[in-house]
Order: structure tokens, then sequence, then C-alpha cells
């Protein structure tokens, strides 16, 4: 192709004078039909909300002969139209939306009557800086300079180039991009400023020599002089055992040096990455911890805390399935290759002075792929990983470039911006500032800012799946250390917080979900979410994290028994909880029915078995009364149900296990208070 350039159809009639006309102008457009692109400059700057013109439309009209000689003359905007109907005929039409201004716009080209074959295309718009700056969006970021001998790379020349050595040069443009990022964020973002490290990893990968030619070995932290020590962590799926990870027997011989051969392909990824951002240590848990050394294994998982918020940052690896699969080769295919996602831009001219004032930058692809729908996303050890990140760098598939997530923006490596990401994305600075925008108010909504938010995470993370259900409590216990340092919602309790216990009891199995059970061996009490091997949400009802109630219920004791005793967070041996609340025992009826309902003395009860199929041996259950609220004078209660176990504590106390949770209609349950001992 030739040169990319912009047609003076395009010019003046899709990309217009208006567009130009508000680059850097700080009032909002007359006409949202004539300046959707203004909004694509700096929403911020323009409306204070970026997603103003979310779903905007605009339709155009054209003629193919145009189209086509404008396209054969190298307009990328013109080529993408034709791309995406190759067999139009005669006049048509195209429409353009704005889905958010901060990421890919597109634009959908429909012939007169032939309606259902619609194709849709990608394109951006950026602010023209000077070449040796990166390009932003408006106040993305303070255009950090590159590097002296990289002054000819700018976001125009960003297409998949050839190899240099076995390494892509664009992988080099955007390694060198990113680390520009990431001093940037370090230096000026007062929001991403590091918690004061706990303690540093044991072991850590030290690399040497270049991209295509590592060096690596183990080196203990204890050897490095240089303090702090400034490493990289990597996030990434296993795919299953990794076969030379550090054992005992391979541990000296590690520490003398580690042959590439025997590093899995996406561990050799981002030994590259670190090499190519100028990153001399690294952090990968198949290699830095001690594999069959169960003291090691303890000893490091209760660092992991530290680990992760004490990295510069963490590679996330959002395409790879496996440790073996490697992520550059299918984020940097080859030109060649007809899978690649290429892009290119051309300028857009100032219609008097005629330089370039913006620049347009179409996608080769015409699919709707979710760049997050990742593997990486489902797995239950990556959640805290990516919540205890200061800022994780993400290498997607297909071209997509690799971006930045920190807790003030997230900015690919060319300057574009992406608007959102998903909730397990966030990390934990991100939380701690909605807990910060809420103490202007009264303490009741600081806790509920608290509550709200460790709601949010224990939904997260019951999606997540795990190889071994042992594991599940392990991997949030680096996010439960950080949280009662930030937050101080009391004791943890196997999930729950003390503070907040009323609540945080109040969460309910997905019925979505069937069948619904326990996890198979011990993970949990039946009180805690933890316990179950499906998702869970909590239930609302008036907004119930919102409406404070009245809560009749009190905690005597609880007793969690940790498997180790060196991590109390961690696997769980037994637990009890003895409550004192109003209780009111009711006959299940029928086994054959999921859910049931039935009055009781204050009005009628649904409940929902946290079972399903329903356990068929429980005919009678205990409803707990935990709260009873009236939000917008709707009376009702809410709380869980409990049934007898068949054996008793020590002191020949009765043993419940939950078995649902219930809602009542009304003023909730009446009568006298009952103690529960529950497991």
């Amino acid at each position: 192709m030739s040169s990319p350039i912009l047609c003076d159809w395009c010019q003046t009639t899709v990309f217009d004078k208006h567009l130009l006309a508000l680059i850097g102008r700080g009032t909002a457009p007359t006409s949202l039909n004539q300046d959707p692109f203004a909004v694509m400059i700096d929403p911020l700057a323009y409306f204070g909300n970026r997603n103003a013109l979310a779903g905007f439309r605009r339709s155009f009209g054209q003629n193919t002969e145009l189209l086509l000689r404008n396209a054969a003359r190298g307009c990328i905007f013109c080529i993408l139209l034709r791309n995406i109907r190759g067999g139009l005929r005669g006049d048509f039409e195209f429409s353009i939306t704005v889905q958010d201004p901060w990421k890919w716009s597109t634009v959908t080209v429909a012939a007169h009557g032939d309606e259902n074959t619609n194709l849709t295309g990608y394109f951006r718009v950026y602010k023209t800086v000077s070449p040796t700056k990166l390009a932003s969006s408006g106040s993305v970021f303070s255009n950090p300079q590159l590097p002296e001998q990289d002054a000819n790379i700018s976001p125009a020349n960003n297409d998949l180039l050839q190899h240099e050595g076995s390494l892509p040069r664009q992988l080099v443009r955007d390694c060198r991009a990113v680390r520009v990022l990431v001093d940037d964020c370090t230096a000026n973002h007062p929001n991403c400023k590091p918690r004061e490290s706990l303690g540093f990893p044991s072991l850590l990968l030290e690399i040497t020599g270049t991209s295509a030619s590592p060096a690596v070995r183990l080196i203990k932290a204890s050897d490095i002089k240089v303090v702090p020590i400034r490493y990289v962590c990597l996030s990434y799926c296993w795919g299953g055992i990794q076969p030379n990870m550090t054992t005992t027997s391979r541990l000296d011989s590690y520490i003398a040096g580690i042959d590439t051969a025997e590093i899995p392909e996406t561990i050799l990824d981002a030994i590259r990455v670190s090499i190519g951002m100028g990153y001399q240590y690294l952090w990968v848990d198949a290699f830095c911890i001690v594999q069959d050394s169960e003291q090691e294994k303890i000893a490091e998982l209760g660092k992991m805390a530290s680990i992760y918020s004490g990295a510069i940052f963490t590679i996330c690896v959002m395409s790879a399935k496996s440790a073996t699969e490697g992520f550059l080769r299918q984020a940097y295919s080859n030109c060649s290759d007809d899978q690649s996602i290429r892009t290119w831009h051309a300028d857009i001219r100032d219609a008097i002075s005629q330089v370039a004032a913006a620049s347009l930058e179409i996608r080769s692809d015409f699919s709707n792929e979710d760049i997050f729908d990742s593997p990486i996303l489902e797995r239950g050890w990556t959640f805290q990983e990516a919540l205890l990140s200061p800022r994780l760098v993400m290498f997607f598939a297909h071209g997509q470039r690799p971006t930045l997530r920190c807790s003030t923006h997230t900015v690919q490596s060319d300057g574009g911006r992406i608007a959102a990401h998903p909730k397990p994305l966030v990390n934990l600075r991100e939380l701690e500032q909605v807990v910060e925008r809420a103490k202007p108010k009264a303490e009741y909504y600081i806790q509920t800012a608290k509550a709200e938010e460790w709601v949010t995470i224990v939904k997260q993370f019951s999606q997540r799946s795990f190889t071994y259900q042992a594991d599940k409590m392990p991997a949030i216990m680096g996010i439960v250390l950080e949280w009662k340092a930030l937050f101080m919602q009391g004791q943890y309790w196997a999930g729950l917080w003390s503070k907040t216990l009323a609540k945080d009891l109040i969460w309910k199995a997905r019925t979505d979900y069937s069948p619904r059970a326990a996890c198979e061996s011990y993970v949990a009490p039946s009180w805690s979410w933890a316990s179950r091997a499906h998702p869970v949400y909590y239930q609302s009802l008036g907004d119930m994290l919102s409406f404070e109630g009245a809560y009749l219920f009190e905690v005597v004791s609880c007793e969690v028994i940790p498997v180790h005793e060196d991590l109390p967070n961690g696997a769980i041996k037994s637990a009890k909880l003895t409550v004192k609340c109003i209780a009111e025992l009711v006959d299940l009826g029928a086994p054959e029915s999921e859910d049931v309902s039935f009055t009781v003395s204050s009005g009628g009860v649904n409940l929902v078995f946290d079972d399903s199929p329903r356990p068929r041996d429980i005919r009678k259950a205990w409803l707990l009364s935990i709260n009873d609220e009236e939000p917008y004078n709707l009376p009702h209660g809410i709380g869980i149900a409990v049934a007898e176990v068949g054996i008793t504590d020590a002191d020949g106390t009765k043993l419940y296990k939950r078995i649902g949770i219930f809602v009542c209609s009304g003023r909730g349950l009446e009568g006298p208070q009952r103690t529960f001992t529950l497991i």
C-alpha cells in the first residue's frame, strides 16, 4: 500500500474543520451533530464526563466510484470503508458510532436494500504532538519524552515491523514506550505511590544479556546489594505442572545458571520483556518458590502481599492459557499472517495551514473481539496478583498494543487510552480511593463503603476456578493482609470480617448455577462463602448494604483454626461461629421443591437453598434473623437458615450448618433470642 493519507473528501466531510477547531479548546461544542469527534480528543475537557457521547451516531452519504478512486490513492479511511463492504454499487451510506471516546470507535456501511450484511470497522483519532513524544489523548498523561535515540519513533509508525534477529522491532519500541509510561507513573502519579514494602521475595530471577539471547539464573534477594530492589512480577496461567520448576534438587544448579531451553515459553517471553524494558530482576512463582519444600512454600505464600505490591509492575499475560504457549508470538504476529491485527495512521490536516493537527488510526480487522475475554481472568491465583500489583503491563493477542494499568489510568503503548477494564483488574489503591471519598461523610458511610468493596471482591473471586480447591483460601490471603492494614475491619474469619459480619453473612448462591454444592474437600465453614464450589453474590433488598437497619444479631464467639500456624489467614482446618439472635423453627415441606415459601409469625418467608438439588434429608430448619429494616417504608427481614448436623461439640453443645438464605416480608422474625453454634 502507498503511504497512508486522508483524502480531501474525508478531510472536509468526515474529519472536518469542527474537529480541528476544537482541538485544545476548553469549551463545549455548540452542536454534537456537527462536532462528534471533538470529544474523542479530550472528552473530560469538554464535558467533564468521558461517557457523554457513548453510543452517539452520525451518518454520511458517499458514492462508490469516488470511494474506490480515493482508496486506490491511499486514503486509509476509504480503504476501511471499501474493505468492510467490498461489493458496493452506486450511492451508499455509512455510519460512525462513538461507543466510548477512549475506545475504538466504529464505522458501519449499509448499502441500500442490503441491511443484513453489515460489518464493523474500527478507528480512533489522536491529538498530534511532536515526533519525540508519545501521542496522548488530551489529558491522559503528560507526554513523557522518549529516549533520544528513539526520536524517530512515533505512533504513526507503529505497524508490525520486520524482525530483528528473533524479536520484532515493534516489541522493542513498545517496551521502550511502556517503560516511559511506567517511569512517568512512578514520578508523577500521587495515587500510584507504593506502600512501604513489607519485605522482598527470597529468590528472584537475575536476567542479563539481550532479549534475543538472555542469560538467566536464580539469585537470593539477600545477595543483591542495591536497595531497594527494583523487580518485576509475572502473572500467568500455569496450565498444568511445569516440568522444570525449582525444586530442592535443582536449586543450586539454578543459582549457577538456568538453561533457557528449560524455561517455558511464557516465562521466557516475560524475561524478554523485562530486558526490553530495562529491568534485571523478575519474580516468577514456578522458579522463585522451591516447589517441593513445604516450609519454603509456606514462607513465600505469607509474603504474597509484599511480593506483588512491592514490584514495579506485574506483567499480566492476557492471551496464553498455559506456561508453554508464550504470548509475544500472539501479540506480534508476522505481517504476512492474515490473522494479525495491524494498524495504520494518516494525518488530519489543518484546512488553513495544511499542517498535521491530528492523527487518524484504523485497524485491519472487522471483528468485535473483547480483549479482556482472557483465561487469566478465570483462574483463582491470578486474582490477588492483579489486585495487589500497583501496575499491570498487559499483553494481549492479535496485535493489540501492550497496555499499562495503574491507579490513575489505563493507557496503551501508542498513547491510546482504554476507558474501562474489568473489575478484577483494579488494584487495592483504587479501592482505597473509593473509601477515601466517603470520609467526609458520617462514619456509617465509611463502613458501608468498605463493606461494599469487600462484597465486590467476594463476588469476583468466587467466580474463579482452582485446580485444587484447597488453594482457595491461600489464594486470597495476600489481599486479606493488605485489607487489614488499609481498612481495619476487625478480625478476619474465614472470608468474613468481624466488624461487618452481619452483612458479610448474607451471601447467596448464584441460582443460575446448577447443580450447586459445597467444595468436595473441606475449605471453609458452611457459613462462609468460601465453602461453596460455585459463584456467590450478596442479597440486595432496598440496597441492603446502604441501610443500617436493626441488627438484632450478636456474635458470642468465633474460632478459626488454620492448617498452618504461620499462615493464619490461609487454609482452614476447622472453624465455628456462635451467635445469638431471634430464631424460628420451620417445616421445609416436600423435599422435591427447590425454593420454599411459607408463613411465619411476622409474615411470608422465601427460602433459597445453597445446594441444588436441595438436601433431601433435611425436613426442618431454624431461621436466624440477622437484619430487620424498613427502606422506603417497605419493611422486611433477612437472615440465614441452619439445620442440625447430628453431632455435638465437646461440651455437648448442638452444632448447626448453614443451608440457605431467607427473606421475610413484613417485620422479620419475632420471638425470643436463642444461641446457635455454626460449623
